[in-house]
């Protein structure tokens, strides 16, 4: 099984939603630097799925990352990404409802790592999804807003892009210059 997934942003007043729409049968679509679209990760149904270990979250087997073009934005603007997941260890890791595609994420100030992530994708993507062992996938990642959550254009300073999903003990954290 394939998986192929759409990521779309619907701006509201003064909130922005993701939705991924994501189908089975079809390569992983990622954008390159030139925006031409190529297929990459392919997840294969595996004979094993692993359980969640005691005190361990889902994700956590995972090698789950954000990788941007740059690391500046403007003041209002929006910071691309790409989400790269690759599952190193011995076991397949299964996404039972695209909950990869549904971390909850935010520009949020330097000096506040803990604070609200206001943006909520909602994914209509089916599952479950086994990564075996070896997996690696990339897909459109979530665009960080350089606004706050009422609308407002974030002052020039010092950013941390954040990421979290269900699943998984820790946030992805990475440092940017909003301008």
């Amino acid at each position: 099984m394939t998986v192929r997934c759409r990521t779309i942003i619907i701006a509201a007043f003064v909130a922005a939603t993701t939705v991924a729409a994501c189908s089975e049968d079809s390569p992983t679509v990622t954008s390159s630097p030139d925006d031409t679209p190529k297929a990459t990760g392919r997840a294969a149904a595996g004979s094993s799925v692993s359980e969640t270990d005691a005190g361990s979250a889902t994700f956590d087997a995972l090698t789950i990352s954000l990788v941007f073009d740059t690391t500046r934005v403007a003041s209002g603007g929006e910071l691309p990404s790409t989400l790269v997941v690759e599952n190193r260890s011995e076991e397949t890791v299964v996404d039972p409802s695209c909950d990869l595609a549904e971390g909850r994420y935010a520009l949020i100030p330097v000096d506040e790592p803990d604070a609200k992530l206001w943006v909520q994708p909602v994914a209509d993507c089916g599952g479950p999804h086994p990564m075996p062992p070896g997996f690696r996938g990339e897909y459109t990642g979530p665009d960080f807003l350089a606004w706050t959550e009422t609308g407002e254009a974030l002052p020039p300073g010092d950013y941390l892009a954040v990421v979290e999903f269900e699943g998984r003990t820790e946030r992805l954290t990475y440092p940017v210059t909003v301008e």
